[in-house]
């Protein structure tokens, strides 16, 4: 009876507690077989918020009967310790398992390389062991084009790596697009050590995510091909890249893992696509519109543009990876314009998806250098990230921006959220809540003022734009337009291409493996228009006219006339001033030309489109008839110049403004007359013969004081 109660305890134990391993037992013996390649890394779901991992087990064989339970565990490869434990991963079938995964639900990123110990449940402690090693830790996958292939080309090096600072923790894997080498023959795997960094951009990379993430291995795949675009992958037998080259990279370097970021840096040849970049790209990678309707299975037609073969859906569980859709690095200044839409349309994409799937958007790669010498003291290339520091920047950037986007770094993206005029438009400031702006170089540049590229400062971390350094030095007023890099950095010559990269506007946020800073983001998240309270205008149209009630004084009377007004609709040959005698004309052409006349003398056009619609623009006219000088200004530009040919005014007419039978219309604010000339077009010294502004109704009443001018409206004096 004693032996039968000490028998049923142990049934109880063995029930309802942890199975041990007993000392002996199944005389079964179990096998497995090598990974498919050494040092594989599995990804352990940082960017659903985990730190737990799915290892693919390779074949199990094992001469245990079918139904009998196969356990598995981790080891450290270098010492044999127990990093995760026993457990059942399936059922011997056949003499084999094969498709057992094992699953370690927390706790799973580790330093070390392991490998996986197989055994039949209840056998003896000794187990069957893989021949190579495997790791834990992060699975990042880069898309694109040139930019990032570059990366690996030895044209594109820059002198001595840098010592890596914690061997074999980053393996890079790219498919060398070699024609003897396609399919799985092409594919290249790079573990990265201080005797071994393959280059400098590489080693770059390497470092800063060692530095980010200390003791954690990373995995990163290039699935990039120079040239290419979305239909050339997408699309079987189109184009230059082969879709069974990718998708053989991808399965060698997952080891049938999961990715656990996937990163889209990818706009020089979709680029086309422009306000559609974003649904495309969606469609693609889901297999799903923004609005969230399925397109079908390929071969279907995505986005209206191409037909394609496959979808990203093949290559990744949506459910267990992420998408992280960066937006454009630097393109300055070729195609700048169709880019700045591919932006705009990634940023709707994000707005309106409800694919659980995206993260992001990415953080934009913009502080390095783009371009090279061409060998003739010229800078050539300037869609490409420069040999050396530039393309090392350019890949830490990319790396940077995607460990962020899979919340292993905590920045926060910076980006222009904050904008202050100063209400007398002496200047505006602009900055970012993330932290003080500062550049490693120079000024910043990026700020655009009316559509030019504007000189600034930074004062007490904002970038400053001052009126007085800006045009004609004129103070901003409530129609001045403010940009911050629209397109590009603002930078479009080769000088400053090749240099001016270091002055792009950064934010220190202390994060690691960006020692820099990090810079803004290349488009505002706000609205940058001007504050400034507009001045009073009134209202001209073709039958509208300014007109000196007196004469002219004398034959020789010069003149400077200032109109600031903001012309909104044109017709072609509108009248913004003469005299009735002929003795002069400047006229607004319908193609933004200006034409002038001038006591019959000469006529001349300026066909330089300085002028334009619904702009509030300083139009200066500045003439000495005794000397024959003749200019015209907008917004402080001379855009026409005549001398040498003097004339007298007729003394029995008088100065005629804005029209007379074809004039302007839009908004006046203001006209200015001196009786005096200026050959700069700056305001002659002195109190002007006439100043009439505001409200019509005080243009009006200021007419009619002296000197006296008429109103003319419809015909009839007002």
């Amino acid at each position: 009876m004693a032996t039968s109660i000490v028998f049923g305890l142990g049934i109880g134990a063995a029930l309802n507690g942890p199975r041990q391993a007993q000392a002996v037992g199944s005389p079964f013996a179990a096998t497995v077989a090598p990974f498919a390649r050494d040092r594989v890394v599995f990804d352990s779901g940082a960017a659903l918020g985990e730190n737990a991992t799915t290892v693919a087990l390779p074949t199990i064989t094992t001469t245990a009967p079918d139904g009998m339970s196969i356990e598995a565990r981790a080891v450290r490869a270098d010492t044999g310790a127990e990093v995760y434990g026993w457990r059942i991963v399936g059922q011997a079938s056949g003499g084999a398992l094969a498709g057992a995964t094992l699953t370690e639900a927390s706790g799973a990123r580790t330093p070390h390389w392991l490998k996986v110990q197989v055994r039949v449940e209840n056998s003896p402690a000794s187990a069957g062991e893989t021949a190579n090693r495997f790791g834990v830790g992060h699975v990042v996958a880069l898309w694109g084009q040139s930019e990032i292939d570059n990366l690996l080309a030895d044209f594109y090096d820059g002198a001595t790596p840098d010592s890596i600072t914690a061997d074999d923790m980053v393996s890079f894997h790219w498919h060398d697009r070699n024609p003897a080498g396609t399919g799985a023959a092409g594919v290249v795997h790079h573990h990265i050590t201080d005797a071994a960094p393959h280059n400098t951009r590489l080693a770059a990379m390497a470092n800063s995510l060692i530095e980010a993430r200390p003791g954690e291995k990373f995995s990163v795949i290039l699935q990039v091909k120079s040239g290419s675009g979305f239909e050339d992958l997408l699309r079987d037998g189109f184009g230059n890249r082969v879709w069974s080259d990718d998708e053989a990279l991808h399965d060698a370097a997952t080891g049938g893992g999961d990715v656990g970021l996937v990163a889209f840096d990818w706009y020089a040849a979709p680029r086309t696509y422009t306000t559609a970049y974003g649904e495309v790209l969606h469609q693609i990678a889901f297999g799903k519109t923004v609005a969230g309707a399925s397109i079908g299975a390929a071969p279907v037609l995505v986005g209206g543009r191409f037909t394609t073969d496959h979808l990203l859906t093949e290559l990744y569980d949506w459910s267990r990876t992420r998408l992280a859709v960066l937006e454009p690095h630097r393109f300055e200044p070729t195609n700048a314009g169709n880019i700045a839409l591919c932006r705009t349309s990634v940023r709707a994409m994000y707005a309106a998806s409800a694919e659980t799937a995206l993260v992001g958007p990415g953080h934009p790669v913009l502080h390095y250098g783009n371009g090279r010498g061409d060998g003739a003291g010229g800078w050539t290339d300037i869609t490409h990230p420069s040999p050396g520091e530039g393309s090392e920047r350019f890949g830490v950037g990319l790396v940077q921006s995607a460990i962020r986007a899979m919340g292993l770094t905590s920045w926060t993206p910076p980006a222009i959220d904050n904008v202050a005029w100063q209400p007398d438009g002496s200047y505006v400031e602009i900055w970012s809540s993330a932290g003080p702006i500062l550049v490693n170089t120079g000024t910043p540049v990026g700020a655009f003022i009316d559509g030019q590229p504007a000189p600034a400062t930074i004062v007490a971390g904002r970038i400053r734009v001052t009126a007085a350094d800006v045009g004609a030095g004129t103070p901003f007023v409530s129609s001045t337009t403010l940009a911050f890099a629209p397109d590009s950095t603002g930078l479009t010559d080769a000088a400053d291409i090749q240099t001016g990269w270091d002055s792009y506007p950064l934010v220190d946020l202390s994060a690691p493996g960006m020692p820099d800073g990090v810079p803004v983001a290349s488009a505002p998240t706000l609205d940058l228009s001007s504050t400034i309270v507009g001045a009073s205008t009134f209202a001209v149209g073709s039958d509208t006219r300014l007109q000196d009630a007196a004469n002219h004084a004398a034959t020789t009377t010069p003149y400077t006339i200032k109109v600031r007004a903001n012309i909104t609709a044109n017709t072609g040959a509108d009248m913004l001033a003469r005299d009735n005698g002929n003795g002069f004309t400047v006229e607004l052409l319908s193609n933004g030309d200006i034409r002038t006349g001038v006591s019959g003398a000469y006529a001349s056009r300026i066909t330089s489109s300085a002028w334009s619609l619904n702009a509030m623009a300083d139009f200066v006219i500045t003439m000495d008839p005794a000397t024959g000088d003749f200019r015209v200004f907008v917004d402080g530009m001379q855009v026409l110049a005549e001398s040498g040919t003097p004339w007298t005014w007729n003394t029995s007419r008088q100065l005629r403004l804005l029209g007379d039978t074809n004039g302007i219309s839009g908004e006046v604010e203001s006209v200015t007359v001196w009786k005096a000339h200026t050959a700069t077009g700056a305001d002659p010294a002195g109190t002007p013969y006439k100043l009439i502004a505001g409200t019509e109704a005080s243009a009006v009443t200021t007419s009619r004081t002296a000197p006296v001018w008429y109103f003319v409206k419809n015909g009839s004096v007002q």
